[in-house]
């Protein structure tokens, strides 16, 4: 017997102890112990699934469960016989591992449970599908009231039930497409089983009370007394949405501290289309999956970036507590195969996930902290002009050392901030379902590059720009399937969503093959809006980007996914703050591409250093696009416009940072000085400075209270030799209006 089958007998074990004690307090015509009793179970089923134990005591505990699964299908309180079943239940479990632990065989199950096998399935299904007439109409909403001396608990649970509803979703619109997938079915089955028993035991009743009808609802399909159908889909994803809100709201009342408030979100009518679903049926062989307009987005992989673990293995990873069931031999060979077999590459999740421990945020934020003061502290002994013509070689070899480690230690440290942006990009696989729906399109999602990491403060802040995003390209840039097959395009619209690491930044890019944007119509609304004037040249990179400008938008009827105006406006003010920049490609009739970089972390940026007179400054290099030393002819002024560089043939308003910042400068002669181009492709400026000292990676530290109006810096930084360079607000400079030359307030 290995380990882990050692392991899990003992806590199946230990499960039924406990079992067993509660059976003590248990009374016929009551429910005292009921809850608990069921929680017990649902964690001896879900070892049971982790790491199979012998088919005796699997198949024991899978009746304990329909008995106690009867009482909840009725009138919910315990009876004798149950009570007795129970009891000689536990007795038998209790020897049966007894027997094991002496590595004996497992005596033989009782035969009254083998005979009652089939009429516990009859009373089981006869209670599932009693008539439910009424539920909607006569129910009032039960008010959750949290009521939980616990809280370490409480706050478990909430943590457990973000995950196992994030695989549930994830997990559904896998069985969406691929309705057969028994094992995915399974998992999703465990998941809310698992969510009902967490819910019972803290007394959750409303929560309680609808994942046990969607459980009910997945052990029909599991059976196969019910397909798979749009239908069904649809509730469970609606029940998960509703599970959803409950947590939230319980969520917010342990954060606040001034107590518990009932919680009532509507669940009669939701229960009541469960029930109605499971007495009437759906014929597993006539059970269409998706509408007939609409096929479920598909998460589907390149060699490059492996598509994620979305199928069973995914939600039973969230659902299985102890070592889960290993594949090592079976290696899948394509995209396919890997899907449906992912749980082989999910294997190893429990093993590492046992060596995890969580550690709260803010603890997090302030090693990294610390770590960049200490960086900051070693470069200054380095740099210290004590040290400086030391000819003591073992010193020197200590100093380059700690440097060394210093170093390390910081990468180390900021890793730990990094967090795969997988969960992002699973979420706008629902997002592109439900638009997709709506609106009759048939649309295709495929996720690139999940696995790629990036600051957790970066994932949090992505969310409403890559929302807007998938927004735009379902509503304005898919067309409709009638509309792309005239144009000879499949009528599958396919939109991707890609992320990869590249230098030292990470770059988003969502792509569609719908089509594109119209130059001409985006030119002629500006115009009308006054953005532009008739006379105005732009290029197409500056045409596009007139789509982010607040109000902005070509739609002719305003929806409930678009047409304000807002959402590209959001896009790119929310990528500003995150010091990235976006880019846009699009052919009129083929699709269009946006890509987006940002850099890796928040906490420390590649900065450009460099000096007016004697004050340094700091530009972030992401946004450095080139420098250069100016000719008098590259300088010239336009009336009204000011002083202007020529840029390879494009004029760029040119700013002296001196004067801006009411500096003296080393000369005023530009040709003496430097012009450091910032900006994005559609929007640049050039900063006149009097020289580029270097690059170098620098924390960034929050500016006081004194410089906290202050839109001309981003932050500070310590430098190497301990004096502090204020980083430039790159944005804040390129969007001046008038006269550029004034002052900085």
């Amino acid at each position: 017997m290995s380990d882990n089958s050692r392991e899990s007998l003992a806590a199946l074990a230990q499960f039924n102890s406990q079992l067993a004690m509660e059976l003590v307090f248990a009374e016929p015509g009551k429910d005292q112990g009921l809850l608990p009793v069921n929680y017990l179970l649902s964690q001896m089923a879900d070892l049971c699934a982790a790491s199979p134990p012998p088919k005796e005591i699997a198949f024991s505990v899978s009746k304990a469960q329909e008995w106690v699964e009867i009482i909840f299908l009725g009138n919910g309180l315990f009876d004798a016989d149950t009570i007795k079943r129970l009891g000689e239940w536990t007795h038998w479990m209790e020897r049966a591992f007894e027997v094991l632990a002496q590595g004996q065989p497992v005596p033989a199950i009782p035969d009254g449970w083998k005979a009652a096998d089939d009429a516990d399935a009859d009373a089981l299904a006869a209670s599932t599908v009693a008539p439910v007439a009424g539920v909607a109409n006569t129910e009032t909403e039960m008010p959750l009231i949290v009521e939980v001396d616990d809280v370490e608990m409480l706050r478990e649970f909430i943590s457990e039930s973000y995950e196992h509803l994030h695989n549930i979703e994830m997990g559904v619109l896998v069985l969406e497409d691929k309705p057969e997938d028994h094992d995915t079915l399974n998992s999703i089955f465990r998941a809310f089983h698992t969510f009902k028993g967490g819910s019972g035991l803290l007394n959750l009743t409303p929560v309680n009370r609808l994942a046990h009808e969607l459980e009910s609802l997945l052990d029909l399909a599991r059976h196969k007394k019910i397909g798979i159908s749009s239908q069904v889909i649809d509730v469970i994803l609606e029940g998960g949405d509703v599970l959803k809100r409950f947590t939230v709201e319980i969520e917010h009342q342990v954060s606040d501290q001034r107590g518990y408030s009932p919680i009532v979100i509507p669940t009669s009518e939701l229960i009541s289309r469960v029930q109605r679903i499971v007495q009437q049926g759906v014929p597993p062989s006539s059970a269409p999956v998706s509408a007939p307009s609409t096929p479920a987005p598909q998460i589907q992989s390149t060699p490059n970036h492996p598509a994620p673990a979305t199928s069973a293995a995914s939600v039973a990873a969230a659902t299985a507590p102890i070592a889960p069931i290993t594949d090592t031999e079976h290696k899948p060979e394509n995209k396919e195969s890997a899907k449906e077999n992912s749980a082989a590459r999910a294997s190893d999740a429990p093993a590492a996930s046992s060596a995890l421990v969580k550690v709260a945020t803010q603890k997090l934020d302030n090693l990294v902290d610390l770590t960049g003061e200490m960086v900051i502290a070693q470069s200054q002994v380095v740099h210290d002009p004590a040290f400086t013509g030391l000819a003591d070689v073992r010193l020197l070899r200590n100093l380059t050392q700690l440097s060394r480690i210093a170093n390390e230690l910081q990468k180390t440290v900021l890793s730990l901030r990094m967090v795969p942006i997988r969960p992002t990009f699973q979420k706008m696989t629902r997002l592109v379902r439900d638009l997709a729906t709506r609106q009759g399109k048939l649309i295709e999602l495929k996720l690139h590059g999940e696995d790629t990491e990036l600051d957790r403060t970066l994932v949090e802040q992505l969310n409403d720009p890559l929302v807007h995003m998938i927004r735009n390209a379902v509503d304005h840039g898919i067309e409709k399937d009638v509309a792309r097959l005239s144009q000879g395009k499949p009528p599958v619209g396919t939109i991707e969503l890609r992320a990869w690491h590249q230098g030292g930044s990470i770059i988003l890019e969502v792509k569609d093959d719908g089509a594109g944007l119209n130059r001409e119509r985006i030119r002629a609304k500006a115009i009308k809006e006054g953005l532009i004037k008739q006379e105005d040249i732009l290029t197409d990179d500056e045409v596009f980007h007139l789509i982010f400008e607040p109000g902005f938008s070509t739609a002719e009827v305003v929806t409930d996914v678009s047409g304000r105006g807002v959402g590209m406006d959001v896009v790119r003010r929310n990528i500003e703050q995150l010091r990235g920049k976006i880019e846009i490609l699009s052919t009129e009739g083929k699709g269009s591409t946006f890509r987006i970089y940002l850099p890796l972390t928040l906490a420390i940026i590649d900065g450009m250093l460099i000096s007016i007179g004697t004050q340094r400054y700091i530009l972030p290099a992401l946004l450095v696009r080139e420098s250069f030393r100016p000719t008098a002819d590259m300088i010239s002024t336009v009336q009204g416009r000011g002083e202007m560089v020529n840029v390879r043939g494009r004029l760029t308003p040119l700013l002296r940072l001196y004067d801006y910042f009411g500096l003296t400068p080393e000369s005023t002669d530009p040709t003496r000085s430097v012009v450091v181009v910032v900006g994005y492709e559609h929007q640049q400026r050039c900063l006149l400075v009097d020289q580029l000292l270097g690059k170098q990676e620098v924390v960034i530290k929050a500016l006081g209270e004194t410089f906290k109006q202050r839109k001309d810096f981003a932050g500070a930084a310590i430098l190497g030799d301990g004096q502090v360079g204020l980083i430039i607000e790159v944005d804040g400079l390129v969007n001046l209006k008038g006269d550029s030359s004034r002052r900085a307030s």
